[in-house]
């Protein structure tokens, strides 16, 4: 089974609820909608965590949030798994690279399409060091989004779900956060508009917003925080 949660930023307590709630067999996946935050400051503390990650029976999947240490994780060399980018941290904690689409296994004979891209504006830069808590990388570049719109074009702009950190500036919009034309991410937001317009998918996850909630678009875009829910 795949389950899917919101951000966790850094916090061991995160997993052990999930677990509480989910209980999670050898070989589940648990996918985190950005804000992992476990690879944040390269040090002693995140080594430790990360080796105690590798130590799960079941696999963590991840795409990036803002507040993520987006040059490190870019030291991890790129793999090709289940036919999408990923940078393998551990055996079992892999980050879902931007604009990537995954055929995911759910079962023996089953297999899901997950389209997944990461990144948002850390709108508080004010209260944070730039190179220390929060990095430039956390806005996709243009070539990023290009590469989304490749990929999805290859699958015939049809996958079974979607994984993002923020949401389409519509959505935004429609559940009253502030966005604006100036705000960094809007040609990411702009871009998840497009991929709501014109994509086919079943069910959409996103975290960012610390809300669990529908996003009143028919049920499809879900807002996760401290929910979880799975991959069917």
């Amino acid at each position: 089974m795949i389950f899917v949660t919101g951000d966790t930023h850094g916090v061991w307590e995160r997993l052990n609820e999930f677990e509480f709630k989910a209980e999670p067999a050898e070989g589940d996946s648990v996918i985190v909608a950005g804000d992992f935050g476990f690879i944040f400051d390269g040090g002693e503390h995140d080594e430790l965590i990360l080796d105690a990650l590798a130590k799960k029976s079941y696999t963590i999947l991840f795409v990036d949030g803002n507040h993520e240490n987006h040059p490190l994780l870019n030291t991890y060399p790129v793999e090709i798994w289940y036919g999408g980018k990923i940078h393998r941290i551990r055996h079992n904690v892999i980050h879902l690279m931007r604009g990537q689409v995954f055929e995911l296994p759910i079962s023996e004979w089953e297999h899901r399409k997950v389209f997944t891209f990461g990144g948002a504006f850390s709108v508080d830069r004010g209260f944070r060091r730039l190179g220390e808590s929060y990095w430039n990388e956390e806005i996709p570049s243009v070539e990023e989004l290009e590469e989304g719109k490749r990929n999805l074009e290859a699958h015939n702009n049809t996958v079974d779900y979607i994984v993002t950190h923020t949401m389409p500036t519509s959505v935004i919009k429609l559940n009253g956060y502030y966005i604006d034309d100036k705000m960094p991410d809007k040609p990411l937001t702009d871009f998840l508009d497009f991929v709501r317009e014109n994509v086919s998918y079943t069910r959409w996850f996103a975290g960012h917003f610390h809300e669990n909630k529908y996003a009143n678009d028919s049920d499809r875009i879900k807002i996760m925080y401290q929910s979880i829910d799975y991959l069917d």
